[in-house]
């Protein structure tokens, strides 16, 4: 259980053990090093899939999402296309098989869920039509809740609950880009909550 009170004092706003926007706000932009507009969403949103269960579970979510988004500035995959990216049209693990698909597609959310197969999974348990209307992806709040989504489809609660960031790692980034500063980031958060 996260104690926001002691949270909140280490974050320099009002101890009131409310774990609103301004804390949220406060922590994001913390953990991100700069000023981060997206409290609100996480305020509203996280406690229905109870990654503020514990501060192992909204640790992990901050860091990878702070990782994937460029410390929550980008909603959506930077596209070159590179020279992986360019393989996303044809690579049936993500569900892509059209001409295409790899740029409508691309990484979305917070944590840059990718591929048509998650599109629509993740389209259908929020009641939006994320396959025709990939492009809702860009609102901050919809990033967030695809974020959620993604985390819950994945049971990553119970591997964040671990404290192995070495396997929460491995579930959103199978290549473990970035290892380093997704450990850095989620130890930030970790320090802020525990």
């Amino acid at each position: 259980m996260i104690d926001w009170v002691k949270a909140q004092e280490r974050l320099g706003v009002k101890a009131d053990g409310i774990a609103g926007p301004v804390t949220y706000g406060a922590l994001l932009s913390k953990v991100a090093n700069h000023t981060v507009s997206v409290g609100a969403s996480f305020a509203k949103n996280i406690p229905d899939y109870q990654v503020d269960g514990t501060p192992e579970r909204l640790s992990a979510f901050i860091g990878q999402c702070c990782h994937e988004s460029q410390g929550f500035r980008f909603t959506r995959e930077i596209w070159g296309p590179t020279a992986y990216q360019a393989k996303y049209d044809t690579r049936a693990d993500l569900g892509n098989y059209k001409a295409g698909d790899g740029f409508k597609y691309r990484g979305a959310g917070w944590i840059e869920v990718t591929g048509r197969f998650w599109f629509d999974k993740i389209g259908h348990m929020l009641g939006m039509d994320l396959i025709n209307h990939p492009e809702l992806a860009n609102d901050p709040n919809i990033s967030t809740l695809i974020s959620l989504a993604w985390w819950k489809l994945n049971s990553m609660n119970a591997i964040a609950d671990q404290g192995d960031d070495l396997a929460v790692t491995r579930k959103v980034n199978p290549g473990l880009l970035g290892l380093a500063d997704r450990v850095a980031f989620t130890d930030i958060a970790r320090g802020l909550l525990a």
